[in-house]
């Protein structure tokens, strides 16, 4: 299994993005046979969001 490092941007790009940048980097997140990674940082940052969201 190939393991791929993904920053911000291209989960930005792949929720927030015009949608054929958006279709790109989905194509990246759903490829089949890699391993997502990300840093510990944008990981906190994520749950930071998620629990956010939940509070709302």
């Amino acid at each position: 299994m190939k393991k791929v490092y993904i920053d911000a941007n291209v989960l930005i790009a792949a929720f927030q993005g015009e949608e054929q940048v958006a279709r790109k980097a989905l194509r990246v997140l759903d490829e089949p046979g890699l391993k997502l990674v990300i840093s510990d940082y944008l990981l906190q940052a994520l749950d930071f969001k998620f629990i956010s969201l939940l509070m709302l």
